[in-house]
């Protein structure tokens, strides 16, 4: 998955792709930033040349890209549905 924003939060397609076993490339913001370079790769904003650079070292390194494939979905299997509304749930508890 290519994903390049300029600005993002919690994109739900970067976990679904992990969720499928797909490598996660793009901009280095929201969630791709955030679980860079663990599970996903990012480059700068408006970097097209790093990220093809970094796409194709991909391709060339098995190894990492196979690696990366699956932190990904080892990331999704532990942030899941549940997860998320417990973290939620968390936040709410904490106010009251």
């Amino acid at each position: 998955l290519l994903h390049t924003s300029f600005y993002e939060a919690q994109a739900v397609v970067v976990a679904e792709a992990m969720a499928c076993k797909t490598i996660v490339c793009g901009s280095n913001v929201g969630l791709i930033a955030d679980l860079n370079p663990l599970y996903t790769q990012s480059v700068a904003i408006n970097d097209y040349k790093a990220l093809a650079e970094k796409v194709l070292w991909l391709f060339q390194n098995p190894d990492a890209y196979k690696q990366l494939q699956e932190k990904g979905f080892e990331w999704t299997q532990k942030h899941d549905f549940t997860w998320t509304v417990e973290q939620i749930k968390s936040v709410y508890t904490s106010l009251i």
